[in-house]
């Protein structure tokens, strides 16, 4: 491995958004393993019960996982980048049924937040130079190139279906899942863990997780940490099948110009979204909670309303200048670590 690689590696196990906690030890100690893959370190936990190997089933995963991983890449070849291609020459694609799904639902959410999260927008993620797996300094994207863009008018709307065949009214179309497919993946990992005997586990890709059942000797407790990097925020102990997922502006960014920009990009401006430092959701489904928390991001102060919009009950947002805002729901669960009371409000 190379050492910028190992750099890398270290740096996003480092970095992660949610962590999962040391738990009390128990009799066998929990089963672990450790893949790249979505651009981020994907961590498995799990209990083997007695009888139990989990050595084939975390093979099957990684294998599935790795081929939603190419299946699904935005810039790089793969089933998704050939419907990009598709409908940007007007041609129909007949999309194999993940990816079918996939596009089906991201629609589907879209629209349930006004288009906050637009999976639509690819070209302007593009633009901004996130389609690269290195982070590079440059210079900011002209005006008028944003301008041309948000002037195509390009949403998910513009998608339609015939059975397993998808069109696009707009040529403009490029559809980047990145601010959900982890999500929908991790979900799909977890179901296939339960189906085969595993139902306590946690499934961690960077900043989207999914616990089920519990962790050695107590329920799994999830560590979210502060955005600036100043340890843990706060914890929240799981109860069932329950996705923690943390969307910020602190990921993924880019030096242009000698300015940090973020890669949460504003689909209304056409530039990155610098109001929330991040948003966690906890809800049931993580492919749901992948998209909430990328469309609170976007909203900035009237993020409240997104989450009313999308059914999450459990939020919480820290904002650009450190505020820490909570739902009620959220409020009253989480276990306080490092929160000044001067900076936290419940206001939703």
């Amino acid at each position: 491995m190379s050492m910028s690689r190992r750099r890398f590696l270290t740096a996003a196990a480092a970095g992660s958004a949610l962590v999962v906690l040391a738990t009390q030890q128990a009799t066998l100690p929990p089963r672990r393993a450790r893949w790249f893959l979505f651009g981020t370190l994907v961590d498995v936990e799990l209990i083997e019960p007695a009888g139990h190997d989990a050595t084939p089933v975390l093979a099957l995963l990684a294998e599935r996982l790795q081929r939603l991983h190419v299946d699904w890449h935005a810039w790089k070849p793969g089933r998704l980048g050939d419907l990009n291609r598709a409908l940007a020459s007007g041609l129909p694609y007949v999309a194999e049924p993940s990816l079918l799904a996939l596009v089906r639902d991201a629609q589907s959410l879209s629209q349930r937040c006004g288009g906050l999260f637009n999976p639509a927008i690819g070209g302007l993620i593009g633009l901004w130079g996130f389609h690269r797996d290195e982070m590079l300094a440059g210079s900011i994207p002209s005006r008028d190139a944003i301008e041309r863009l948000l002037d195509a008018d390009v949403t998910p709307d513009a998608l339609t279906f015939d059975g397993d065949t998808v069109r696009s009214r707009n040529p403009a179309v490029q559809l980047d899942l990145g601010a959900y497919a982890k999500g929908y993946a991790l979900d799909l990992a977890q179901t296939l863990l339960h189906d085969h005997g595993f139902a306590d586990a946690v499934v961690n890709a960077g900043g989207d997780l999914v616990a089920s059942g519990r962790g050695p000797g107590r329920p799994w407790h999830i560590g979210i940490r502060h955005p600036s990097g100043r340890g843990t925020l706060a914890l929240i102990e799981t109860a069932g099948r329950e996705a923690v997922v943390t969307s910020g502006n602190y990921e993924r960014y880019r030096v242009l110009d000698g300015r940090r920009y973020a890669h949460i990009l504003d689909p209304r401006t056409g530039w990155p979204a610098e109001a929330v430092a991040s948003a966690t959701v906890v809800c049931a489904d993580a492919a749901l909670a992948d998209a909430a928390s990328t469309a609170i991001s976007v909203a900035g102060e009237q993020w409240p309303d997104v989450a009313v919009a999308f059914g999450i009950d459990q939020a919480m947002v820290v904002t650009a200048d450190g505020r820490v805002q909570f739902t009620r729901a959220m409020y009253e669960r989480v276990d306080p670590v490092n929160l000044r009371a001067r900076a936290v409000s419940v206001i939703a």
